[in-house]
């Protein structure tokens, strides 16, 4: 039996990780059948031996993990879910933050041109740019550099939906000044 480096244990534990959150989502989302999930299933730890596609893969393997949990959050039985969104906690931090709400500032003028202006980079690039520049990672970075990029991307955002879940919280624009939270049943 080999015995393995603590660094090496270190970078195996991470795939435990990323498998339990891949369970749990397999577990949680109710389309395809399960039947079907079980034969798609395999298809993850194959990608990630195939010589070629194992180069990309891997290092996506947090991203993807992400974005099942992402999508996965909607399925949470609302028994397991915190019962509270807490409303005024945002605008709170902003006041404290930056001195004024700046959500009631800019909502003061609406205008639809800013409106779509204010979406393409949070509905669209925001969406799109990791993946455009993982692609241009693998092809003009150094050897190393996408690996890094992929897990430091994917566990950010996974703690973000993780911390989103634990603590639920309304957009500034959700704020109202006669309650605190909104009971969510």
């Amino acid at each position: 039996m080999v015995a393995l480096s603590a660094k090496s244990l270190l970078s195996h534990a991470q795939y435990l990780l990323l498998a339990f959150f891949f369970l749990v989502d397999l577990y949680l989302i109710p389309s395809p059948p399960f039947p079907i999930r079980l034969l798609v299933a395999p298809l993850i730890p194959l990608a990630c031996y195939t010589p070629y596609v194992k180069r990309f893969f891997v290092p996506f393997l947090p991203i993807l993990t992400w974005l099942l949990t992402f999508y996965a959050c909607k399925f949470v039985p609302i028994s397991i879910r915190p019962p509270y969104i807490f409303v005024s906690l945002l605008p709170t931090l902003e006041r404290i933050l930056y001195g004024a709400n700046l959500s009631e500032l800019l909502s003061r003028s609406p205008n639809a041109v800013l409106d779509v202006l204010a979406w393409l980079p949070y509905g669209v690039i925001h969406f799109c740019l990791p993946f455009v520049f993982s692609a241009s990672l693998f092809w003009f970075a150094p050897p190393g550099t996408l690996p890094v990029f992929g897990r430091a991307f994917g566990y950010m955002n996974l703690a973000g939906v993780l911390t989103q879940m634990a603590f639920p919280t309304a957009p500034p624009c959700e704020f109202c000044n006669s309650i605190d939270y909104v009971y969510f049943p």
